[in-house]
Parts: C-alpha cells; structure tokens; sequence
C-alpha cells in the first residue's frame, strides 16, 4: 500500500468518523471475525445528503450490495462504489443494527439498559 494516506484500527463497538475524497478508497478489514460493519455515509459539503439503502437497492434492481455496487445518495446520486469485496453479497435493507432491533428480528432477549449489552448474532452497542 505504496499510497496509503490513513490507516486506523477501530476497536469493535467504537464509532469512527472520517472524510474520503473523491478518488480516495475506504478498505475495511474484519480482523476479528464475524462482525458487521455499520456504515453511514454523508456528503461533507451537504450532511443532509446521505447514503440511501433503498435507491441504491431500487437503482440496482437488487436486494444485496457487493462487488460493482454504486451507492446512491437520498439525491440519487453515486457517493461510492464497491470495488472489492471478499465476503459477498450484502443485506443493508435493515439499516444499522442495535441490541434492540436484533432482539426484535433475531428473537435474542438482552439487557437493552446497560450500554454495552451484546448479542450473540451482533457485537454491538444499544445506539447502533
């Protein structure tokens, strides 16, 4: 990685907030394992331009995300494209995960009071 600009280990649970220009690529690696990766994507010049899970399915004709996929902004247009991917397609229909959704889809019961309470599908916190 001759060009590498910023490299950054993000523990699990920990939040991580930073811009990516155009022609810039975000790699993110799983080094641990069986974790999801909950990404939000804004605009910095226009934070209410946001990543849209629903017109980039609704433009890809297409339920999962993965390799060639182009995500598309609540404004139709493209924020980034996947151009590698080694794990497959990708469900983002529901959005972030949190304790409390995946104990609604999953059926897992958990202490939703205490900021850090796991599942067992999700390693993540109550804020998603």
């Amino acid at each position: 990685m001759s060009n590498l600009v910023y490299a950054r280990d993000v523990p699990a649970e920990a939040p991580w907030s930073h811009i990516i220009r155009r022609g810039q690529t975000l790699r993110i690696i799983d080094s641990e394992g069986q974790q999801a990766v909950d990404a939000l994507l804004y605009c910095a010049e226009s934070p209410a331009e946001r990543y849209s899970a629903q017109d980039t399915l609704r433009m890809q004709r297409s339920a999962y995300v993965g390799l060639g996929t182009a995500l598309v902004s609540n404004k139709g247009r493209v924020m980034a494209r996947i151009t590698a991917d080694s794990c497959g397609q990708h469900d983002t229909s529901a959005g972030c995960c949190s304790c409390e959704s995946n104990a609604v889809r999953f059926g897992e019961q958990t202490n939703i009071s205490t900021p850090a309470a796991k599942t067992s599908s999700s390693n993540c916190r109550g804020t998603g």
